[in-house]
């Protein structure tokens, strides 16, 4: 299958698993994918972490940004940094939890920190409208983090992360797309690297 027909697939799916993964559900299968996180060795090591303001139907990050923010330092992502930014579209910003969040691009929750550098991010969590085995990921399209992370340093550990039923046989690939280390869902994980 191609990659539209792919997302439209996927789209549907969680159009019809709208009540499981909303509310308090979707926030306890939340709990569970972040903890199966916690217990990595490449978590316990990382000092600084990146994630993301999730989108409806996306894993939930509250919890996890909070509760991370306590003991490592977390980027968020920032759409259309102007002024050096060395992606060009997208960068991780400092998260400051006293100065909040602001409304960014496409209506997404953004940090209002300074830019900081892909060599500085030990782990990433990258959200996916699905994800297969070998840890090819499917996005939303504009592919903000395929060019984000094929400018970053080999050494970040890149987890994606989706609910059970976003993970499929096979995801078409293209030579730009980039490859998770791990893939976790709230019932298993798939370790690669």
């Amino acid at each position: 299958m191609v990659k539209p027909g792919l997302r439209k697939e996927l789209k549907q799916r969680l159009q019809d698993q709208s009540e499981m993964i909303s509310g308090e559900r979707g926030e306890l299968r939340a709990r569970e994918i972040f903890a199966r996180i916690e217990a990595l060795d490449t978590f316990a090591a990382a000092r600084t972490v990146a994630l993301y303001c999730a989108l409806p139907g996306e894993v939930p990050t509250g919890g996890a940004i909070e509760r991370w923010s306590r003991t490592k330092t977390v980027v968020l992502p920032r759409i259309g940094v102007p002024d050096g930014s060395p992606c060009g579209e997208m960068d991780f910003c400092l998260h400051d939890p006293a100065r909040g969040l602001v409304c960014g691009a496409y209506g997404i929750q953004e940090p209002c920190g300074e830019v900081c550098a892909p060599r500085q991010i030990d782990l990433i969590v990258v959200p996916g409208l699905g994800f297969d085995a070998a840890g090819h990921r499917l996005g939303r399209g504009k592919g903000y983090y395929d060019k984000y992370l094929g400018g970053a340093p080999g050494s970040l550990y890149k987890v994606g992360v989706c609910w059970d039923f976003q993970l499929v046989d096979q995801i078409p690939v293209e030579g730009h797309d980039a490859v998770m280390d791990a893939v976790v869902t709230e019932k298993r994980q798939i370790i690669l690297r």
